[in-house]
């Protein structure tokens, strides 16, 4: 994420991409791309809420049966 707001490690030769990524990050939070279960665990449990309020699955799942505990911290990046 930090390479995002150098100059030097640009992916693409925007001219705005530093101020795109500037004006982001003060509006989302610094980690607007969380990765982890722990840091995810409200959209996790929106998602599975609406997955059965809409009929999509059987029963409301809980977090902990959608991933095991041991690759909690092995998906992040």
């Amino acid at each position: 994420m930090k390479e995002l707001g150098q100059i030097g490690h640009l992916a693409a030769s925007l001219p705005w991409s530093v101020a795109e990524y500037d004006r982001v990050r003060k509006t989302m939070g610094e980690d607007y791309w969380s990765y982890g279960v722990a840091e995810n665990r409200h959209v996790l449990e929106t998602l599975t809420r609406y997955s059965f309020g809409q009929g999509l699955s059987a029963r409301k799942l809980s977090v902990d049966e959608m991933f095991a505990p041991s690759t909690y911290e092995l998906s992040k990046i």
